[in-house]
């Protein structure tokens, strides 16, 4: 299958200096799952976020849906893109929750009513009925990283960028959004987790990311295997 993202010898540094990332390959074909695991401070959230464009990259070396990542093309390949941030909290910024879910519909100008069609069907989807006036930052964490994903979910992107999507949720919670995540068919889906019991359920390939640098990309066995974890200081 065709590669829908190519990242070829992508370095990156902080703006202070500190080296993160240093020439990383990594291609995912647009309908595999991948799972990135790393130390923290190794640069897996930030790799999502160059990929959405949220980071400049001088030197990108990134290729998204045969589009060049850069500053002229950084909307179209946006258009291709849905990113869950870790934090619901940095992602819901409308009352409702009706609203957070329909705004991206309402700024591409979807007619009021296939906008309303399209919010209650997700709605059902994510289990989440008769929620659509409830006030977003009145619901629990784990309803409004549901509510994050509907959000993301209804654009229905080519690519989603799940940055850490079970963490902080209680069983149930964990659960659902396991499921709904595996019911996602014919999308190129990157996850950032801790979760390497999810990741086993998400993803087929397991990516480790550390010393600046890919250390395994491969089968999702990998995160059986304790002693190259601890190698990978997991």
């Amino acid at each position: 299958m065709k590669n829908i993202i190519e990242i070829n010898n992508l370095s990156y540094s902080y703006p202070d200096g500190t080296l993160v990332l240093k020439n990383i390959d990594l291609s995912v074909t647009g309908e595999e799952s991948v799972g990135i695991i790393g130390p923290n401070g190794s640069g897996k959230s930030t790799l999502l976020m160059i990929l959405d464009g949220l980071i400049d990259v001088k030197e990108s070396h990134i290729t998204i849906a045969g589009m060049k990542l850069n500053k002229s093309n950084i909307l179209k390949i946006r258009e291709k893109i849905g990113f869950l941030f870790q934090d619901p909290d940095d992602q819901i910024f409308m009352p409702t929750v009706f609203d957070n879910i329909a705004f991206g519909l309402t700024n591409k100008e979807v007619p009021e009513e296939s906008i309303k069609n399209k919010v209650s069907e997700i709605l059902k989807y994510t289990g989440l009925e008769n929620y659509e006036k409830r006030l977003a930052n009145h619901l629990s964490f784990g309803q409004r990283k549901l509510v994050s994903l509907a959000s993301v979910l209804v654009m229905e992107p080519d690519i989603f960028l799940l940055d850490e999507p079970t963490s902080n949720l209680d069983r149930r919670e964990r659960r659902i959004i396991i499921e709904f995540i595996n019911r996602l068919k014919g999308q190129a889906k990157i996850i950032v987790s801790h979760d390497y019991d999810a990741l086993q359920q998400l993803c087929s390939r397991i990516v480790i990311i550390g010393e600046n640098k890919i250390l395994y990309s491969g089968d999702n066995k990998i995160l059986k295997d304790d002693e190259f974890l601890k190698k990978c200081k997991l």
